[in-house]
């Protein structure tokens, strides 16, 4: 099993996804994939606010 993001459990964005398809991507590539690269891991790592709405690649999901 791969290694895995130590903030998986309960990341508020997966919540705003309509989609698993785009869920299952996203936790593919950076949850248990490239999580330092995650932009939400970077600044939590930080101690800095984390905008609901920011995505792991550092933009922000649309809300429709």
């Amino acid at each position: 099993m791969p290694e895995r993001c130590f903030y998986i459990e309960g990341c508020p964005i997966y919540k705003h996804f309509l989609s698993q398809n785009v869920k299952e991507v996203f936790v593919a590539a950076y949850c248990e994939g490239r999580f330092e690269d995650c932009a939400r891991k970077q600044l939590r790592d930080k101690g800095e606010t984390v905008p609901e709405l920011l995505l792991p690649t550092g933009k922000f999901l649309k809300k429709f």
